[in-house]
């Protein structure tokens, strides 16, 4: 089959599909006689008498209607009993009661508020799938088998149900389109959970070209009533146990996938789960108002497949809507468990719906079981169905709380790899940082070095950044297949690193909503990774400022011990031998002198007058503290500006 296909197709499938759902809802709610009674079709006996009106009671056995048998109105699919007749006109029935055959009159009656609103429950449920068929031609892509067999398999469910509807008035041959239906569906149905949610093997043309010809052929058998009239119960069975058996074999067909056939199952069996319960409370007694609730859990039958089928298509929708489903199915879960408690109630308790302490114990314990089991309850949908083992807004309260006690680098890494990859299911991850066009590893697991990116292939993963790469979209040559996911680390406009993420429990796929919050974590490790490497770098300058003041200190106990020492010695003997004072006059300013040349070194005194005049004096003296010949010339601008004296003198030592 083609690989894609046009759009012109599905408006041409979805308007023959809502032609056939119309039609067979206004046969069925206008066209299909309103005799005053239920009947069944197979044998003729009456079991819903909806006018209490003799001489008809419940389980006579029509034998006769008109001048139609029991046995033509079996045999002949096109003949219908009833039709024509008008409310009021009089109809000769034939009844067996009591293994006696009677003869008589009945009349017509006008369609009654039961019999009116028994149809009406119904009519709308086809219209669910086509609206899901609308759905997918919209939404699913790409077009191609798997979008148009999930389009085909709503469109054909819509029109057999509603044909169905019909059938039993056998109206515009309802009892025979909904057969030729049927037989159509059944290798719609196989080819379409053969290949949903994934493909389980290539199904050859040999086995297409049967399967879809085979159905064609009894169609067509069925068309001429060439066939026997229950024969579609087989085709019906092998449509949906053979479904049922391709849905189960996918689960032992790709285990890290299961999460999405366990989804798709227990949307289904949800579904289902309000329509048992309410079959269940009828065997207790006559519980009718509950049979639109139980109908409206139906509705999780298209939801299960399109659900299944465009969740990972939904971008920024999805994080909304899987809530929503969330939602939805606990709604329809309290429903179902909450008819039991309304059957013991009024059954066993003899209390009613009437009674306001019943009522308002009802009500409250809804709201109790809501309130204490709903969280719960989605974080069980999210990790288990889902496929979401984490809560994204307490992934991220979790790891601003704990990135700020990491304020070095291998503590950092040790929070990425010991708790948020195991709490992402993450099996191969990296962390690069960037700085100045070099490009370092912070981390790699389940990496090999020779699998990561250098500096000039950052611009490739860059360019697919925050989009999911599945690797059925990867081609052969792409620069690291392993990568799923890259995102970027940016301070403002500036790139400072690269994370990078691969193989991924249960089955490698990252979620738009996931993406989100992984882009979140990672413009905070941008942050920690910035702080980190300002820390660092202060720490850098906090040990060279130490190692610069423990060398000042070496030099002032060098000049004190060898030069003021000294000076102050040859006073002392100067002063003691009463020698010349000249001598002792000379050694008394040479002592002056390098004390005041310390004490400047301290605090120059001529930064009181500027910063300006304090360079200028300490590129005069330098060539004479080093005792070098070199001329040491400053070119600073004239300015009376004045700053901080803790910012002059920093200046100065830094010049210095």
């Amino acid at each position: 089959m083609k690989s894609h296909f046009s759009p012109l197709l599905a408006v041409v499938l979805l308007a023959l599909g809502l032609i056939l759902v119309a039609f067979y809802s206004y046969t069925f709610l206008v066209l299909n006689p309103y005799p005053g009674f239920e009947y069944n079709y197979q044998n003729g006996e009456i079991f819903t008498p909806y006018w209490d009106i003799a001489p008809l009671q419940e389980g006579d056995i029509l034998v006769q209607v008109g001048e139609i048998r029991l046995e033509q109105f079996i045999d002949d699919l096109g003949l219908s009993w009833f039709a024509g007749y008008e409310s009021g006109e009089v109809v000769s029935l034939r009844i067996l009661r009591n293994g006696q055959e009677l003869e008589l009159e009945w009349t017509m009656q006008e369609p009654g508020i039961e019999e009116m609103r028994d149809r009406h429950y119904q009519v709308w449920f086809p219209y669910i799938f086509w609206f899901f068929a609308l759905l997918t031609a919209v939404a699913l892509r790409p077009r191609d088998q798997r979008w148009l067999l999930l389009m085909l398999f709503n469109l054909l469910t819509a029109a057999w149900l509603a044909s169905g509807l019909a059938s039993g008035g056998r109206v515009g041959y309802s009892a025979i389109m909904m057969r030729i239906l049927i037989w159509l569906s059944v290798p719609v149905y196989l080819h379409l959970h053969w290949i949903f949610p994934w493909p389980l093997r290539r199904w050859p043309n040999w086995a297409l070209i049967l399967g879809y010809g085979s159905a064609i052929v009894l169609a067509c058998l069925q068309f001429f009533q060439l066939l026997p009239n229950s024969s579609y119960y087989l085709g019906f069975l092998v449509a949906v146990i053979g479904s049922i058996l391709l849905v189960f074999a996918h689960l032992f067909d790709r285990r890290q996938r299961r999460n999405d056939i366990a989804l798709l199952l227990f949307i289904i069996g949800l579904g289902l789960a309000p329509q048992i319960f309410v079959s269940l409370a009828a065997l207790l007694g006559e519980f009718t108002r509950f049979t639109t609730g139980g109908l409206l859990g139906l509705v999780a039958l298209p939801l299960a497949y399109f659900y299944t089928a465009v969740r990972r298509q939904l971008g920024w929708l999805e994080a909304p809507v899987n809530r929503a489903v969330g939602l939805l199915s606990f709604g329809v879960l309290l429903f179902s468990f909450s008819i039991p408690v309304i059957v013991l109630g009024e059954g066993f308790l003899g209390m009613t719906a009437a009674h306001v302490p019943f009522q308002v114990s009802l009500l409250s314990g809804i709201g109790l079981l809501s309130i204490l089991f709903y969280p719960t309850y989605q974080r069980w949908f999210e990790r288990r169905l889902l496929g979401i083992p984490w809560q994204a807004e307490r992934l991220k309260d979790l790891y601003a709380e704990q990135i700020t006690t990491r304020l070095d680098l291998p503590s950092l890494v040790d929070l990425l790899q010991t708790q948020i990859m195991p709490s992402l299911l993450v099996r191969q991850s990296a962390l690069l940082q960037t700085d100045g066009g070099n490009t370092c590893v912070i981390y790699a697991s389940g990496v090999e070095p020779e699998e990561l990116p250098g500096a000039c292939d950052e611009p490739a993963l860059l360019a697919e950044a925050g989009r999911f790469r599945p690797a059925t979209r990867i081609k052969v040559g792409d620069p690291y297949p392993w990568v799923r996911l890259a995102l970027p680390l940016r301070l403002g406009d500036q790139l400072v690193g690269l994370w990078l993420f691969g193989k991924r429990d249960p089955d490698d796929y990252y979620a738009t909503i996931e993406i989100e919050t992984l882009q979140s974590l990672a413009n905070q490790t941008s942050i920690a990774l910035a702080n980190i490497t300002q820390s660092d770098r202060l720490h850098a300058l906090y040990q060279a400022d130490i190692t610069r003041q423990e060398a000042q200190r070496q030099r002032l106990a060098r000049i004190l011990h060898d030069d003021v020492l000294h000076q102050l010695a040859i006073l002392n003997m100067n002063a003691s031998a009463g020698g010349d004072l000249a001598k002792f006059e000379s050694a008394y300013q040479a002592a002056v002198s390098h004390i005041r040349t310390i004490m400047n070194n301290l605090r120059p005194a001529m930064l009181a007058y500027g910063l300006r005049a304090a360079i200028e004096q300490l590129a005069d003296e330098l060539p004479e503290v080093l005792n070098s010949s070199v001329a040491i010339s400053i070119q600073l601008p004239e300015s009376e500006q004045r700053y901080p004296p803790e910012v002059e003198l920093q200046l100065y030592r830094i010049v210095q």
